[in-house]
């Protein structure tokens, strides 16, 4: 099982999958048949999970740095210290770079949001196939690949 769920193809393809499935399903459910085009209007909804789950695990991170760099006071042993240093390092580069993903994020969804309200939306307020269903859902599908590979590490 373990393989399974580090298989890259898992963790780009399956995990958004299952996450934009989940959303369908859900919106599904809430709704009664007959199935329309407002059930597959979910990819702004996932790219909002995919952000929140991107700051959650962020904080999660920058909580392990300052416990790593906290811990390093006590150390001896040089050995012990290069590898905490090391570790604390790459904890480091991690939250950097998190910065400039959660705002990428966060733009492009601010981005997509005005798109899909001007181009979108059909005359009866349905969205349309392309610019209302499947760029967002693209959108969101990416982001949480996005979100998976980037906290894989």
């Amino acid at each position: 099982m373990e393989s399974f769920l580090l298989n890259p193809v898992f963790r780009d393809f399956v995990f958004p999958l299952i996450g934009i499935l989940f959303r369908i399903f859900v919106k599904r459910v809430q709704d009664p048949p007959p199935t329309k085009r407002e059930h597959f209007d979910v990819g702004l909804d996932v790219m909002c999970d995919a952000l929140l789950m991107f700051v959650g695990l962020t904080f999660e991170r920058a909580v392990e740095w300052t416990r790593t760099t906290e811990s390093l006071r006590g150390i001896v042993s040089p050995t012990e210290a290069a590898q905490l240093m090391a570790h604390s390092y790459t904890l480091m580069h991690q939250l950097v770079w998190a910065g400039g993903s959660i705002s990428t994020i966060f733009f492009l969804l601010m981005f997509l949001t005005w798109i899909k309200r001007d181009y979108g939306k059909r005359a009866d307020g349905s969205p349309t196939a392309f610019m209302g269903i499947i760029v967002p859902v693209l959108a969101g599908f990416l982001s949480l690949a996005w979100v998976a590979r980037y906290f894989s590490n």
